[in-house]
C-alpha cells in the first residue's frame, strides 16, 4: 500500500479518555475475529496471568 507523503509527520490532538468495559472488549475481539479466550473469559485471562480481560 502506498503512503501519501502529505500525511508523514502529521499529528492530531489527543482525544478524551474513556472507560472500556468487558463487553466492549469482547465485542471488539469478536469483530476482528480474535477468539483468544483472554479477550472473552475472565477466568481464562487470569490463567494467562492477567487480572482481567486483555484490552
Amino acid at each position: 500500500m502506498a503512503l501519501n507523503p502529505a500525511y508523514v509527520g502529521k499529528t492530531y490532538p489527543a482525544t478524551p479518555e474513556y472507560d472500556v468495559g468487558r463487553e466492549t472488549i469482547r465485542e471488539f475481539a469478536t469483530a476482528i475475529g480474535d477468539m483468544n479466550p483472554a479477550y472473552h473469559n475472565v477466568d481464562a485471562a487470569r490463567e494467562f496471568g492477567h487480572r482481567d480481560l486483555v484490552a
